[in-house]
């Protein structure tokens, strides 16, 4: 749990054999998140997200395939390959 002035945002994040990560977290109310999975050195490999089990276009953002604008409450994002 990351403690912020609104409240705490708790995260469970889990990584695959292949190296495909899921994260689940809940952030209290009136946020917006903005949700990073780690590439690990493979820049292009995937471009998609699963945001709540719909497909999204991932931001690369260095090492990272990012979601944003992600409402307040319970989510779960996993990359795809």
């Amino acid at each position: 749990v990351v403690q912020t002035i609104r409240g705490g945002i708790e995260v469970n994040a889990t990584q695959t054999a292949s190296r495909l990560m899921t994260v689940e977290f809940n952030s209290p109310a009136n946020m917006l998140a903005r949700v990073c999975l780690p590439l690990f050195g493979a820049p292009h490999a995937s471009t998609s997200l699963a945001v709540d089990n719909l497909h999204v276009a991932g931001e690369v953002d260095g090492d990272y395939l990012c979601a944003d604008d992600l409402g307040s409450g319970g989510h779960v994002v996993t990359m795809l390959r």
